[in-house]
């Protein structure tokens, strides 16, 4: 019989194992990208964007190192709430969520500006100049959706 700590290991292992190789994550990667605040995630709103970006944050926080308590209360959320969130996040992973996958890129994206090396100092603030232009371009065209 699996324990349900060996079953939410696995999930965490098999995320890491789908991202880009890093020794750490931070939230700030994420909050980054997202549109939305904290204050606005822990709302307790359905609308799907709102949702999806919560759901993001939550196993994101878990990546970060977060216990799925503080990960949980981070979002107004139960630790249930996050491991559905990781099973969500496994989904997207695996190819059935694409809009989620959409929005897990954009943050992605972000963390390989942070990871980008170059030997020319140059070349880094050219490349991380642009990526971090067209990460904000698609921020801002998701802001202007909503608001219209």
């Amino acid at each position: 019989m699996v324990k349900d700590s060996e079953r939410y290991g696995r999930k965490l292992k098999y995320i890491k194992s789908k991202l880009p190789r890093r020794n750490f994550y931070t939230m700030h990667e994420f909050f980054l990208v997202c549109p939305y605040s904290i204050d606005e995630l822990k709302i307790p709103n359905r609308s799907r964007d709102i949702m999806q970006w919560r759901q993001l944050g939550m196993a994101w926080a878990c990546l970060c190192g977060m216990s799925i308590v503080e990960a949980g209360k981070t979002f107004n959320k139960d630790h249930a709430t996050v491991v559905y969130s990781q099973e969500m996040l496994v989904y997207a992973l695996d190819g059935f969520h694409p809009m989620l996958m959409e929005k897990l890129q954009d943050v992605i994206d972000c963390v390989e500006i942070a990871q980008h090396a170059s030997n020319d100092q140059n070349t880094n603030v050219i490349i991380s100049s642009r990526q971090i232009e067209k990460l904000l371009r698609k921020k801002y065209e998701r802001l202007t959706k909503m608001s219209t």
